[in-house]
Order: C-alpha cells, then structure tokens, then sequence
C-alpha cells in the first residue's frame, strides 16, 4: 500500500513496545499486577455486552451502564487510543472528549458508539492464541449501534466519527466490502447533517489547520478523514471487484 500510495511508513520496533497507558484520571493502572482481576472484570464486560444484545429498546442504555460499570477498564482503552492511535486518525478532540466522559447524559447514541468505536480499534485480533472475546463483542454492539434506524435518524457528530473509526477497523481487517458501505454512510451522514458549511463559488472545504486544534475543528477535521478514507476505500474495493470480473492470466504468451 505504502508503494502505490509513494508513501514511506516507518513502524515501531518490537524492543520499544510503550509502557501501559495512564488512565483518564490520571492514575496509572497496572495490569499485569491485577492480571485475574481484569481478566474477570473482561469477562463480565463481555458477557454484559452479549446479554444486552437481546435488549430492543432499551439496548443503548444497557450498553451506556456497562461503559459506567466498567469506567475505569475503558477509561483505559480511550486512552490507549489517544495516545497511539489518535494521531493515525485525528477527528476527536482529546479535551471535549474528556469534558463530555465527565459532564455526559446518562444516554446518547453518538457518544456511546464512539466510546465503543475508540476501543475496539485498540484491541488485537488474538489474546495469548485465542481471538479476543472483547474485541468481538465491542464490534457486534458497535454496528448495531451505528446501523440502527434510530441512530441513523438523527446523525451527529459522534455518531459520524464511530463510523469514521468503524470503517478503518474493517478495512484494516480486509473487510474492503463493509469498510466501503460504512464509510460511504457516513458521507450521506455528513451531507445530512450538513456537518460542513458550502464556500463561496462551490470552493473546496478549507484543509485543517496544522498545530493545536479545539472541538470547533473537528466537524472539518472528519469531514476531510470522510473524504479520504472514501477515495481509497473506493479504489480498493472497485480495483477488488475488477480483478474479480477480469483475473489475470495463468500464463503468458509472447509472440516474437
């Protein structure tokens, strides 16, 4: 990707893997210490998450009292995610997302699907061999979140950029297909919510600002991530489907 995109990507060594992160209070927590503590406290996140899966209504209020039950194991996550992730995909300002964890709603769809949406990108394939349970079960209440007709009524800005996040996890997972149709609902999203304002004269939407940035820029921080995260979904997933339609020959002939 890095060759056709005339990118240079430089990654981080094995021998300097970061210390655990601090926690949204401060604190630092260590996990290693309160190894069968966190294991139990996954497990009954886990469980909780699948459980409130056969909830209807009041699905999104079950999940917003896991995420308060469980404060401090997520706390981690969003955390983890500000600090190694956030950079790749910069849409959510650090401080409003602290202010809102602080001063939030007992309930609201947009900032539950982006909690959800922040920690799963920080969650691997595998724990210790196995697929990571919690990453499954993060997933599976993210897009039934993200998909419902009642979150889709009314978008908002958290809403969007759950997607944003969504979609970038699928297609980091070779997911090209689901990647393509999240990332393009979040574009008709945007228009919908006239989540930027038209320029003068059809002008393009100005670039963000390099530097410190507030919570004022992020509807144009997420609009431009909307923007190219869709061009290259797109060409991925159009160049998939044209060497579905046209393989390449087994062999080839040349005349002389």
């Amino acid at each position: 990707m890095g060759n056709r995109l005339l990118l240079k990507c430089h990654y981080a060594k094995a021998s300097s893997i970061p210390n655990p992160p601090p926690s949204l209070n401060g604190s630092t927590i260590t996990l290693k210490s309160h190894c069968d503590e966190v294991i139990d406290n996954t497990e009954a996140l886990v469980q909780g998450l699948t459980g409130a899966a056969t909830e209807d209504r009041s699905y999104c209020r079950r999940v917003s009292s896991l995420i308060e039950t469980h404060k401090q194991q997520f706390d981690v996550m969003i955390e983890t995610f500000c600090d190694f992730y956030h950079k790749w995909v910069p849409i959510v300002n650090r401080e409003s997302l602290r202010e809102y964890n602080a001063t939030r709603p007992d309930i609201c769809r947009g900032f539950v699907a982006l909690t959800l949406s922040m920690c799963l990108i920080t969650r691997t394939s595998m724990e210790e061999g196995k697929e990571d349970r919690l990453r499954v079960a993060l997933q599976v209440a993210l897009k039934r979140l993200f998909w419902d007709p009642d979150s889709m009524a009314e978008p908002t800005l958290p809403l969007i950029q759950s997607g944003v996040l969504l979609s970038t996890f699928e297609f980091g997972q070779g997911l090209n297909d689901a990647a393509y149709m999240t990332i393009c609902t979040c574009l008709s999203m945007a228009q919908v919510s006239a989540l930027f304002t038209p320029t003068m004269g059809n002008q393009p939407v100005p670039l963000p600002a390099p530097g410190i940035w507030t919570r004022q820029d992020e509807a144009s921080r997420t609009w431009w991530a909307i923007l190219i995260h869709e061009r290259l979904a797109c060409h991925i997933h159009f160049d998939f489907l044209l060497s579905k339609k046209n393989p390449p020959p087994s062999s080839l002939t040349l005349r002389l």
